[in-house]
C-alpha cells in the first residue's frame, strides 16, 4: 500500500501512532513537508523519519517551513519574521533542548553559524527534500498547490515558492495537472478536503482548536484516509 502523509509539525507522538497503524501493509510513504516548527518534538520527528527511510521506500517533499529555514540560512533575511511568528521558536527549542523567549530566539537566529552547527545532524535530510512527486498517472503530490495559470507548464519550471506557499488561488481552482489529481497539504481543514481535482490532507496536527488536531494519511492504493487514532474514512 502507498500512503501520503500530511503536515506533521513536530507532532512526534501522533506520527509514531499513525505509522504504527500503517506499518503492517505499507510499502511506500510519501510525506508532504512541514515536519518542523509549531510542535515541540522536531528533532525526534526528523530522527523517526530518517529511521523509517531505512526500512521503507520514502519520499520527502519540502514544505514552506523547511523552505523558509533553508532560505534564511542561505542569506534571505525576509524569512526571519516568518520563523519567529510561525513556529520557528519551537524548532530552536527542540534542537537546543531549552526554552527561549522571543527576544532570545531572535538573537539566536541572527547567529547563523551556531544554527547551522546545531542543524547539521539533519542537514542532509533538509537539503534532499523534493518539491513534487508523481505517483503513477493518477496523482501528483506537492506541499501547497499548483498555480492554475501554469497548469500546462512542466513542474520543473514552476515558481518553487508557489509550490510551498500557494493557498486560495489553488484551492478555489478546478483543473487536473496533466490528467492527475493533486494531493496537497499546507492548508488545514478539519476533515480531509476532496473535490474532483484535488485531495487535501493537512488536518492541523499541531492545532488545539476544536475539530483540528489529527495527523492523516491517504491510502492511494485503496482510496481511504487513516488518522493517528486509527480512524478510517473512505474517499
Amino acid at each position: 500500500m502507498k500512503y501520503v502523509i500530511g503536515d506533521i509539525h513536530g507532532e512526534y507522538e501522533k506520527l509514531s501512532e499513525l505509522i504504527g497503524y500503517l506499518e503492517k501493509d505499507a510499502t511506500e510513504y510519501i510525506f508532504l513537508g512541514d515536519y518542523i516548527d509549531k510542535g515541540r518534538k522536531i528533532r525526534e520527528t526528523i530522527d523517526l523519519l530518517i529511521e523509517l527511510d531505512k526500512s521503507k521506500k520514502c519520499t520527502f517533499l519540502i514544505g514552506d517551513h523547511e523552505y523558509a529555514w533553508l532560505q534564511y540560512l542561505n542569506g534571505n533575511e525576509r524569512f526571519l519574521d516568518f520563523l519567529l511568528n510561525y513556529g520557528g521558536v519551537q524548532t530552536l527549542e527542540s534542537y537546543f533542548g531549552r526554552r527561549f523567549t522571543m527576544e532570545e530566539a531572535k538573537l539566536m537566529l541572527t547567529n547563523k553559524k551556531t544554527i547551522q552547527e546545531i542543524l547539521k545532524i539533519h542537514i542532509e535530510f533538509y537539503l534532499d527534500l523534493q518539491f513534487y512527486y508523481e505517483v503513477n498517472n493518477e496523482f501528483i503530490c506537492v506541499h501547497a498547490g499548483i498555480n492554475p495559470q501554469n497548469k500546462d507548464m512542466p513542474l520543473e519550471f514552476h515558481n518553487k515558492e508557489e509550490l510551498v506557499f500557494l493557498r486560495n488561488k489553488f484551492i478555489h481552482s478546478k483543473f487536473l495537472f496533466q490528467g492527475r489529481k493533486i494531493i496537497f497539504g499546507h492548508t488545514a481543514f478539519k476533515e480531509p478536503y476532496v473535490d474532483a481535482y484535488k485531495v487535501g490532507i493537512d488536518t492541523g496536527a499541531s492545532y488545539g482548536d476544536i475539530g483540528y488536531g489529527n495527523l492523516v494519511a491517504f491510502n492511494i492504493t485503496i482510496k481511504e484516509f487513516v488518522n493517528h487514532k486509527g480512524e478510517v474514512k473512505r474517499l
